[in-house]
């Protein structure tokens, strides 16, 4: 008898220091924990994406809209009480399984008012949201995501 199983990752939580260890376990707390908000925003990215790809301008700017009153009465205070480093882990997320930076999702889907907007606020806190995610800067983050299968 012969099964299929799905792809299986193996890695190794072996560090050379400690500081490194420590970065690892802080970062796979706050990614578990915000890994269900990543889920449904790539969820509901991808819906409005077709549902939306054949409307007219105006009409699909109001249909994203209603959208976003819906969104804001489930997910405001929730997405409010993240702590800035697991907001950069949720972008990081949403960027890595769309392939794309979270400013062009902006400015596709809100406008280039609203995307400039939230770009400086990242500006702020040091974050820049028109670089989108690299693997390369942080790889135990790269690593952890891996492992959380997001779509």
């Amino acid at each position: 008898m012969l099964a299929d199983f799905s792809e299986v990752s193996i890695t190794s939580n072996q560090y050379a220091t400690r500081k490194e260890q420590y970065h690892h376990y802080r970062v796979k707390r706050r990614a578990l924990k915000v890994h269900k908000y990543a889920v449904e925003a790539i969820r509901v990215f991808k819906e409005v994406e077709e549902t939306t790809s054949n409307m007219k301008k105006r009409k699909r700017k109001k249909h994203i809209k209603r959208l976003q009153k819906e969104l804001k009465k489930s997910f405001d205070a929730p997405l409010r009480k993240l702590s800035r480093y697991e907001g950069f882990v949720l972008m990081c997320m949403i960027e890595r399984e769309l392939d794309k930076p979270l400013y062009s999702l902006v400015k596709d889907l809100r406008g280039w008012w609203s995307a400039k907007y939230w770009s400086n606020i990242a500006l702020i806190y040091g974050y820049n949201i028109k670089d989108g995610y690299d693997a390369k800067k942080d790889p135990i983050l790269e690593r952890i995501l891996k492992d959380l299968k997001v779509d």
